[in-house]
């Protein structure tokens, strides 16, 4: 620089010693080189910072680290600050994402992950299977014989008595074959009557299961696990073990007082009972989410509540028939007694309900709803099953099922449509053996079977009766039935009465849609009450039934404004969630930042419900 030329020369003719005039130059000398070092410097703490930055450090997390390094390992510290970094670029690619898109993935995600389970699962399998057969030649030879006995269904069960017979053959499947699903009896025939061969038994539906079946099976055990509902069906084969035969069974074979079965009451009618009656540890489950309030209130009042076990609903899934306020409909048959031939069969039902069934099928909103039709009575079943076949329907392809109440236990429909068969009240004794009040053998059968029957349905109950209710003899559970869908066939689910807003937020939301959606083709519900929640928005496609919940998240649903940002709940706000998707809703969250955001397109929000409703 001229300035510093110009300093130089007034240094040199100045009247000094040349001894003086070094000293200066040198000082001189030594400050430049102390600047250009200090540039040097800066230039490299700047680029320090920028490779720190790049890896998601701050000077003062690298000064920390430098000190942790030489107490760890520098290999694994390095890792460590690599994933730091990656989840930094990860979280600042999902800021710019949809939270609606990020939620979808992660349902795509969980179904995938299930599914990638199985497959796991199934490779540990396989991977026995095959270390196995790698042991010897004993080994091979019986996995060899399986293999050839299960493509010739006959042969399958000899080979398992020569199993059965020889328990260390057995034994040697059950090194790469350790979980079995099959039915009691099936179990009785091919698994060897060996005391603890098994870790665990579990007895599935184990209300219906059979005694005479289900104690080997414990034997053949160590510990045991009952799933199953003592207020259901009963196996009623055993209806006649009364007190009396346990104390006989329990004399002729020198039962000590302490081991025998007492029942309380009711006889022993299930494996599930003598479980109870045992003092086994129970583990209620008491919430509810297959069907709304409505549909299984019937077994609510009249079988859970009366006995402590009032079930607590988690479900507020809707879909009205026709649009009218109704999930339970009575249908009045008006009977042809020229085409009836039998008290058992109801031809005009049967008709009525095929013509019914094609009006369900031709809606929209029923096209991929599974739909099952009951009767009490095989012969009815038969003759519903033999009209829909000469139709062309099939129960595969067209989604239902036809059958008998002792078929559905554990099984569930969209839709459910009930045959009762009954014309006059000649037809009592008809009934009193299937859905009688009273008796002392029967009555707690026929509660279950009552039971089972009228709470299948997921989304709507159809009654198809053919003489008027107070016609129907009383004592029998159909005419209870039907008295409680009278009672509580309107439901207010679908009221489109504004309640008062919680904030300014829901008010500007509402007035936003309302004003771009179709009142003709979409319900705008506020408030609206599910599984003990509520929830700010409920739209719904009238057309389809398809609905979503749409929730206004003001900062309370935030710890802080990063969390915000990065669209982290609160854990309270996040378990509610699960619980109402849990019981069927889709979800649609619009954070008050993003509303406020000038930036932000509201439009999106109106386009994205509208294709998630289509």
């Amino acid at each position: 620089p001229r300035e510093l030329l110009d300093y130089i020369d007034e240094q040199i003719g100045q009247d000094i010693s040349r001894t003086q005039a070094t000293k200066t130059m040198e000082e001189l000398l030594n400050y430049c080189l102390y600047y250009e070092r200090q540039q040097k410097l800066e230039e490299m703490e700047k680029d320090l910072e920028n490779s720190l930055n790049s890896c998601g450090l701050s000077n003062k997390e690298f000064l920390r680290i430098e000190k942790l390094i030489p107490k760890a390992n520098f290999n694994e510290v390095k890792e460590k600050i690599l994933r730091v970094s990656e989840i930094h670029r990860q979280l600042n690619e999902i800021k710019t994402e949809n939270p609606n898109d990020i939620n979808l993935s992660l349902e795509r995600t969980e179904k995938t992950r299930q599914q990638r389970i199985a497959k796991y699962l199934q490779n540990i399998i396989n991977k026995k299977i095959l270390d196995k057969y790698k042991e010897g030649a004993s080994v091979r030879a019986i996995i060899r014989k399986l293999a050839k006995a299960f493509g010739k269904s006959k042969k399958a069960y000899k080979t398992f008595d020569r199993l059965r017979d020889d328990p260390n053959n057995f034994l040697a499947i059950m090194d790469f074959i350790p979980v079995w699903i099959m039915e009691l009896d099936d179990a009785s025939r091919v698994i060897p009557l060996e005391p603890g061969i098994f870790d665990y038994v579990i007895f599935d539906e184990s209300s219906q299961c059979n005694i005479a079946y289900g104690i080997p099976a414990m034997y053949r055990a160590k510990k045991a696990i009952f799933v199953g509902d003592s207020e259901q069906m009963r196996d009623n084969t055993i209806i006649f073990k009364s007190n009396r035969s346990f104390d006989e069974l329990a004399k002729k074979y020198q039962i000590s007082e302490d081991l025998q079965i007492k029942a309380t009451g009711e006889a022993v009618q299930s494996i599930l009972d003598i479980a109870r009656l045992r003092g086994f540890e129970e583990v209620p489950l008491r919430n509810h989410y297959r069907s709304p309030r409505e549909l299984i209130g019937f077994s609510n009042k009249y079988f859970y509540k009366p006995k402590g076990k009032e079930l607590i609903i988690q479900n507020s899934n809707y879909l009205s028939y026709k649009n009218t306020n109704h999930i339970m409909v009575t249908h009045p048959v008006d009977v042809d007694w020229n085409k009836e031939i039998s008290e058992r069969i109801n031809v005009s039902e049967a008709e009525n309900i095929l013509e019914f069934f094609r009006e369900l099928k031709s809606d929209k909103r029923y096209q991929d709803k599974s739909i099952g039709i009951l009767s009490f009575f095989n012969e009815q079943a038969r003759c519903i099953r033999e009209l829909f076949e000469k139709e062309g329907y099939k129960e595969e392809v067209d989604n239902y099922k036809i059958g008998i109440i002792e078929g559905i236990q554990g099984d569930e429909k969209d839709i459910i449509i009930y045959s009762f068969v009954i014309r006059s009240p000649d037809q009592k004794n008809r009934y009193v053996p299937l859905t009688g009040e009273g008796g002392d053998i029967m009555a707690g059968i026929n509660k279950g079977r009552v039971n089972v029957a009228f709470s299948r349905a997921r989304l709507q109950t159809h009654c198809f009766v053919s003489m008027p209710i107070e016609e129907i003899p009383n004592g029998i559970w159909i005419k209870k039935y039907l008295e409680y869908i009278k009672d509580n066939d309107k439901i207010d689910f679908f009221s489109v009465e504004l309640k008062p807003f919680d904030s300014e937020f829901e008010e500007e939301f509402y007035k936003f849609i309302s004003s771009n959606l179709s009142q003709k083709e979409y319900r705008v519900q506020n408030q609206v009450k599910s599984c003990g929640f509520k929830i700010d928005f409920v739209i719904t496609n009238i057309k389809t039934g398809e609905k979503i919940a749409v929730e206004c998240d003001g900062p309370t649903h935030f710890q802080n404004e990063v969390e915000e940002e990065l669209g982290i709940y609160v854990e309270d706000d996040e378990g509610r969630q699960r619980i109402l998707e849990a019981a069927g809703w889709e979800f649609y969250r619009i954070k008050y930042s993003d509303w406020l955001d000038e930036k932000f397109e509201r439009k999106l929000i109106f386009d994205d419900i509208i294709k998630i409703l289509s």
